[in-house]
């Protein structure tokens, strides 16, 4: 048997191992030492997870709970990611697949993925660039972002400060069809692209989280809320050094409301929503017309059956009805039933997820807590890092699936897993 020669160390040999590694930066992005060293944080996170557990650091644990939590029991949101989790892959091999092409046509125009980003409401509450800081993410990445009617933005000074950008209006019907009206007309003269009508928040779910961890809208000093100010100062600081929190939406009223005010959320709870009066928001927008919180493929086939140009399969995250179907699960009743686009959310946090999701019968998967942990992590560089994390993965999954275009994705790349006695 032959062993490997041996010699005596050199001191130098020692420093070599022993040198630290510069981080490589792209000739992309060249941020300041400064900028890099505030970053380091960011650049350990290598998953969705990652930037998770990042923001669990740097904002409240209130404010972390209002993003990341569901309603009651969370059985609902817990359901979402297990649904994505027991897929399982059936690759092809010996295809010659060096790379893959993530561009993907949603509604007759082209992203780089098949990738949506969902709205959000109360955005600056979790860091100071808020809406404007998403936007810029998705639109330097190429893809679609949608604001929330309960945004801290008007639409008018998100399409001023990223002119560029991919914007869907969405709109929370309220009880004033008036306000209603003239939110859709605001969206249209502003150059949104569509209009997505969320119908599955009747009333608001309840969220044990939020209660007991005392969440206020806007966030107030509280004794609970104390210890997490010595915490999270840089948080606090951030927070009261921008311009004040505001709703957009309560420039409607004659005195000024409180972001979450009773006033302000009867408005937002409309229980009177029916075809009907989703006929008349589709007549009053000239673009894509979708509707948001749908699981049930009769409900599926009533909307292909008026014209609806796209339905979002989602159960709000599981912030609503809890013990309510996976929207995975739900996706694939409505696909076997109706053969409207659908676009699906919930639980999304990997690129895998996404081709699932694509695999599925979807036109696209849209996130919202994915973002917003990488928003809360580190402002727009989060986001940012959060939205190549997934288009990265998207492609390498892609790859090692042997296919080279979203359109090449099906059910045959989906096997139903086994299960074990």
């Amino acid at each position: 048997m032959t062993f490997p020669r041996r010699s005596i160390p050199r001191p130098r040999d020692f420093f070599d191992l022993m040198r630290p590694q510069t981080p490589q930066v792209t000739d992309e992005y060249k941020p300041s030492w400064s900028a890099r060293l505030r970053a380091r944080p960011l650049d350990r996170c290598l998953t969705i997870a990652d930037l998770r557990d990042l923001a669990r650091h740097r904002v409240p644990l209130a404010v972390f709970n209002y993003v990341d939590g569901g309603a009651e029991d969370e059985l609902t949101l817990h359901s979402n990611r297990t649904a994505f989790q027991s897929q399982r892959f059936l690759p092809r091999v010996l295809q010659q697949t060096h790379q893959a092409s993530t561009t993907a046509k949603i509604l007759g125009g082209r992203t780089t993925a098949p990738l949506i980003l969902a709205p959000a409401g109360f955005t600056r509450m979790l860091h100071s660039a808020g809406e404007v800081a998403v936007a810029h993410a998705a639109s330097s990445r190429g893809l679609i972002y949608t604001l929330s009617t309960v945004g801290t933005v008007t639409p008018e000074e998100l399409q001023a400060n990223v002119p560029n950008g991919r914007h869907w209006f969405q709109l929370y019907p309220t009880t004033d069809q008036s306000i209603n009206a003239d939110l859709i007309s605001r969206a249209r003269a502003s150059g949104f692209e569509a209009l997505v009508v969320t119908v599955d928040t009747q009333i608001g779910g309840r969220k044990l989280r939020d209660i007991r961890s005392g969440f206020t809208l806007p966030p107030r000093v509280t004794l609970n809320s104390f210890g997490e100010i010595l915490r999270k100062p840089g948080w606090w600081m951030n927070i009261v050094s921008s311009l004040p929190l505001k709703l957009y939406i309560a420039d409607y009223f004659e005195q000024d409301v409180g972001m979450a005010s009773p006033r302000l959320m009867n408005l937002m709870r409309n229980q009177h929503l029916d075809i009907p009066l989703l006929e008349t928001f589709k007549s009053q927008w000239s673009g894509p017309f979708i509707v948001k919180g749908i699981l049930r493929p009769d409900d599926a086939k009533r909307l292909a059956e008026i014209g609806v140009d796209a339905i979002i399969v989602s159960n709000h995250g599981g912030r609503q009805l809890d013990q309510s179907i996976a929207s995975l699960d739900a996706l694939k009743l409505i696909k076997r039933e109706c053969e409207i686009p659908a676009i699906v959310d919930g639980g999304i946090q990997t690129g895998r997820d996404i081709v699932i999701a694509i695999a599925s019968g979807a036109c696209a998967a849209q996130i919202g807590r994915s973002y917003l942990y990488g928003l809360m992590a580190g402002g727009q560089a989060g986001v940012d890092l959060a939205l190549r994390l997934l288009i990265e993965e998207t492609e390498r999954t892609m790859v090692l699936l042997g296919l080279s275009s979203i359109t090449d994705l099906s059910p045959e790349c989906l096997v139903k897993p086994q299960t074990r006695a």
